[in-house]
């Protein structure tokens, strides 16, 4: 998919300054707005996560005693793989802001005539986000699943074996 508009055609032509300097303004636009929807997404999932951990630590705290000792063992590690991999990747992203505040406050330190000052933070920032869009977004994406599966599994365990003490067949594992 292009981002040029249709009336500029699929590339700039090198004379035309005007619809080259239109082309770079609409990928810079693209380019924020898919950043900004990537962490309004994020923080959302964040919360979402955080309360099926609260959901699923505190279904399986009030019914363990009534799980086999291998289904315990299967939740446990399950949701912990699952906790593992989501409070690594909060680490992570935490370690990224770190690093752009970082680089933000040397930034203020150098005494640069203003102008400077925010073309110097509008590249920071450029940066930021095309590296959020890029490998932060694949990132999220592999974390996302490493931490969603096994913990759909454990909840898969923990129902599956209250339905089978209902029912009165054997739970799974024994």
């Amino acid at each position: 998919m292009s981002l040029i508009p249709p009336s500029v055609g699929n590339l700039p032509p090198q004379g035309n300054e005007e619809q080259n300097e239109l082309a770079a303004e609409y990928r810079k636009t693209v380019v924020e707005i898919q950043s900004q929807l990537f962490d309004k997404a994020a923080t959302y999932s964040n919360l979402i996560m955080v309360a099926g951990y609260a959901g699923m630590f505190t279904v399986w705290g009030n019914t363990r005693n009534q799980l086999p000792a291998h289904a315990n063992i299967l939740v446990a590690l399950l949701l912990g793989f699952s906790l593992c991999v989501f409070v690594s990747y909060q680490i992570y992203k935490m370690s990224v802001h770190v690093n752009h505040f970082r680089r933000v406050r040397a930034l203020l330190r150098e005494s640069l005539p203003l102008q400077e000052f925010f073309d110097k933070y509008n590249e920071l920032d450029r940066e930021v986000r095309n590296m959020t869009l890029q490998s932060g977004a694949t990132a999220s994406l592999i974390c996302f699943l490493a931490a969603v599966i096994p913990a759909i599994v454990a909840l898969g365990v923990l129902f599956y074996d209250f339905a089978a003490s209902l029912v009165g067949i054997a739970m799974w594992p024994l």
